[in-house]
Parts: C-alpha cells; structure tokens; sequence
C-alpha cells in the first residue's frame, strides 16, 4: 500500500461466514466487559483516543464516529490524560 494514502476503515454487521470466528470470540471473559452482543443492552459504543493522537482520531472519523468533545480521565490511576470522546450510534447498524 502506498504510505501517502490513508487505509479504508468501515465497520460491518456479522455475516453467517463469519459465525465460526465469532463463536470462537464469545469467551465469557470477553463478554464480562462488552455483554452479549445478542443483548443489545447499549446503543452506543465509545473510543477516547487522546486528543493529540491524529491518526487514532482519524480512524474514528473515517468508522462514522461521532466527536462529542475532549474529556479528562486518569489512565493509569493518579496519571490525568485528555481524550476524545467519539461516539457510534449502534442502532444504524
């Protein structure tokens, strides 16, 4: 790929051939922070990249992300960071 232009990111729905991976990637540890995804418990899902990570910014503006605006956190505990707070609306999915 030519380092000048920037990869295609795109999100897409399970299709029946991707069945096998994804019972392959429902182990109950992942599903302890993420839920089920036939729950459909959250019609949202979050990124915080750091506000002056351009490139992780840009990924979440070319997946249809939403900008909601910087937010402080601490990452790891007693370490203050800025993040963005990019939002995907699942229900459009």
């Amino acid at each position: 790929m030519d380092e000048n232009r920037a990869a295609a990111v795109r999100l897409e729905p399970w299709s029946e051939g991707d069945a096998e991976l994804l019972r392959a990637l429902n182990a109950p540890e992942l599903m302890t922070h993420l839920g089920d995804p036939a729950e459909g418990l959250h019609r949202h899902l979050h990124a915080f990249p750091m506000v002056d990570h351009p490139a992780s910014n840009a990924v979440c503006r070319a997946a249809g992300f939403e900008l909601l605006g910087p937010q402080d956190f601490e990452y790891p505990p007693g370490h203050p960071i800025r993040s963005n707070d990019w939002r995907l609306d699942l229900e459009r999915f």
